[in-house]
């Protein structure tokens, strides 16, 4: 358990599997990058029904539905990108 912990960045590392979806996500975490791996599967409620700083899912194998507010903050995201 690391309560203190706010970002955790494991992008490009070669995880492989699936989030579990009983997965336990410590309140101070607030950016996540999990992006260039291996993942599948469904991407967790508890991933879906949080306000996150930064959440980066991208080049990973997900599928399934994702939950209406989710769908619906995706929908709404403006992408920043450096000129």
């Amino acid at each position: 358990e690391m309560p203190s912990l706010n970002t955790l960045h494991l992008s490009g590392n070669g995880l492989t599997g699936t989030l579990p979806s009983d997965v336990q996500i410590s309140p101070n975490l607030v950016d996540i990058s999990l992006s260039h791996n291996r993942l599948e599967g469904k991407i967790p409620r508890k991933f879906q029904e949080r306000v996150w700083f930064n959440l980066d899912l991208s080049y990973n194998k997900f599928g399934g539905t994702l939950t209406g507010s989710f769908a619906s903050v995706l929908g709404n995201l403006t992408v920043l990108k450096d000129l």
